[in-house]
């Protein structure tokens, strides 16, 4: 198994996968890290190959957390480390849960790693308060760089005359909150109104959640006509999308981070979230709003939509030369990796 002599192995679901802020970072990282070293990722690994492979470093990204229990059942005694992009516990309970109340999976997995990779401090400090685990944790936080087309100024389209837009970056599933903000928005919107929503993400998830989905749109009268679910888009398209609205609304269960929150901020575009898992990182007085359920939300979102006034007061976006390189997250990354070996 020669191709798997390798400095880095990934085990974690495709780069190439659907958008995700998870999948992302991973992306990114990782191409940054193949700069300069050798990296291999899997999805999943035969017997054969773990007990053939060696490696430096193995990471096991939190959507794959099983394969650290199949890497240790197999016998591969070398340190791993755990990517925690996410709990899936968090998302249940729309919380940080104490240690005992993560199913027997993550805790196995958390148990049977050798460090901790988080991605946001909220999900640095929920490990740090539980006395049950003692693992290293590295907090490596996420870059961003601007597309070269995309505008480097806080210069935008006039768009004076046009409707308020707002967009959700968000595959169409219930943990991330669109219905219930679209309901709340439908309740309280005037006839006048004037509003645009777009949601750019993954359609064909949760098909029973996205035909309630569609269902509202269409029948709701204050949503039917304002409302457009564009599919899935390309991060650069995604990131054009959002260049070009008034805000980004958010309304996740839980934010382990908040690329989208983040990604918005170095645009220069409002944005408006829950107050959920890592958001409240981000909260800043004309960059980051956050409300504690979705009919505040709401009526925040239709209030600026009523004073497009607003607009000229949008934040400048963050200089180019001061926008934090996925090349300064990968070495961080990789001290990260190379202080479990010390």
């Amino acid at each position: 198994m020669s191709d798997l002599k390798t400095e880095i192995l990934f085990i974690g679901p495709p780069l190439s996968g659907p958008v995700s802020g998870g999948t992302l970072y991973n992306r990114y990282v990782i191409e940054e890290l193949r700069k300069r070293h050798s990296v291999a990722v899997r999805s999943t690994l035969t017997q054969e190959e773990i007990r053939s492979a060696s490696f430096h470093h193995v990471v096991v990204d939190s959507l794959s957390l099983q394969q650290v229990g199949v890497l240790r059942q197999e016998g591969y005694l070398q340190k791993v480390s755990l990517l925690l992009h996410y709990l899936p516990s968090f998302v249940a309970t729309e919380r940080a849960c104490q240690f005992l109340e993560l199913s027997t999976e993550e805790r196995g997995a958390l148990e049977r790693t050798d460090s901790l990779i988080v991605t946001g401090a909220f999900m640095r400090n929920a490990i740090q308060s539980w006395t049950e685990l003692e693992k290293p944790i590295h907090l490596v936080e996420p870059g961003f760089t601007r597309p070269s087309k995309m505008n480097s100024s806080d210069e935008t389209a006039p768009r004076a005359q046009a409707p308020w837009l707002a967009v959700m970056l968000a595959p169409l599933t219930e943990s991330k909150g669109i219905a219930r903000f679209l309901e709340a928005v439908g309740a309280q919107c005037r006839e006048s109104d004037r509003f645009e929503v777009l949601v750019a993400g993954r359609r064909g998830v949760e098909v029973r959640y996205e035909e309630r989905l569609r269902t509202l749109i269409a029948t709701n009268p204050g949503l039917a006509g304002r409302v457009r679910l564009l599919g899935e888009l390309s991060h650069r398209a995604a990131l054009h999308l959002l260049e070009g609205a008034d805000c980004l609304v958010s309304c996740s269960r839980m934010e382990s981070y908040g690329m989208a929150l983040l990604e918005a901020r170095q645009l220069g575009v409002l944005a408006l979230a829950l107050d959920k898992g890592n958001t409240r990182e981000h909260a800043q007085p004309g960059h980051c709003e956050v409300f504690f359920n979705e009919s505040e939300l709401a009526h925040q979102f239709l209030s600026l939509a009523r004073a497009p006034g607003h607009r000229s007061r949008r934040s400048k976006a963050i200089a180019h030369d001061q926008l934090r390189p996925w090349s300064t997250v990968a070495e961080e990354f990789l001290h990260a990796l190379q202080s479990v070996d010390s």
